[in-house]
């Protein structure tokens, strides 16, 4: 079945991130990786999961480029929420485990998980994007939690009648 480009990305993005675990050298096992909806109400997260919320795609004229047909490039935001701990809750308690993660350890694991170890190819995503970077990270507190967010900002172009065709 063929993809957009931007799915195309965001199906590396998730391969990468499934691979934060001890055989890979990370100091901790990434549980579940996920791509979710924008209503964060609805998020259940468990601790050391990563949720991806993808934003909306702008058009970046600047990288687009002239042809028939022509290029048309955009650029997207993935927010990637690491869910190091869960906040309030006793350790002690039935199916509550302490993780001993912290949230810049969550931060560091998922941007090396996105690096890949590949230093000058990284931000292509297998030849589907035009350049990559991490333009904020942070801690949050959120709902019950306690981690890290890491913005991956993404550069992309397609032909502007086929979404599923790069260039």
């Amino acid at each position: 079945m063929a993809l957009p480009v931007v799915q195309k990305i965001l199906d590396v993005i998730v391969t990468r991130l499934k691979n934060i675990t001890a055989d890979n050298s990370y100091e901790f096992e990434v549980g579940d990786v996920q791509v979710v909806s924008r209503d964060k109400n609805t998020w259940n997260p468990k601790p050391r999961d990563i949720y991806i919320d993808q934003k909306d795609s702008v058009l970046n004229e600047e990288h687009s480029v002239e042809g028939n047909p022509s290029g048309r490039a955009y650029d997207v935001d993935f927010e990637i929420h690491g869910f190091a701990k869960l906040l309030d809750v006793d350790a002690t308690e039935e199916g509550v485990t302490d993780t001993n993660t912290t949230d810049n350890q969550m931060m560091a694991a998922i941007m090396k998980a996105i690096v890949n170890n590949d230093a000058t190819g990284w931000q292509t995503f297998g030849s589907n994007a035009i350049d990559a970077l991490f333009p904020t990270f942070g801690p949050f507190d959120g709902p019950g939690h306690d981690g890290g967010m890491v913005t991956l900002s993404v550069s992309f172009r397609f032909d502007e009648t086929d979404p599923y065709t790069k260039r």
